[in-house]
């Protein structure tokens, strides 16, 4: 059998065996992840992330503000 190279660093919510290693991580903390990452790229512009995701400004503007 053919173990995995990458072995990204545990945390305590990871889930380990002897073959792989994962991170579990909410949805909403992938989400947020992602918004942060295109607001970054396009200068905190609400607007082309909006466009880029497929959402309204309203729908991006609430979801940003629920991150706890």
């Amino acid at each position: 059998m053919i173990k995995h190279a990458f072995q990204p660093k545990l945390e305590e919510d990871a889930i380990t065996d002897d073959y792989i290693r994962v991170r579990v991580r909410s949805l909403q903390e992938m989400e947020t992840e992602i918004y942060d990452q295109l607001l970054k790229k396009f200068d905190n512009n609400k607007t082309i992330v909006a466009n880029k995701l497929g959402i309204s400004r309203t729908t991006l503007w609430k979801k940003i503000k629920e991150v706890p």
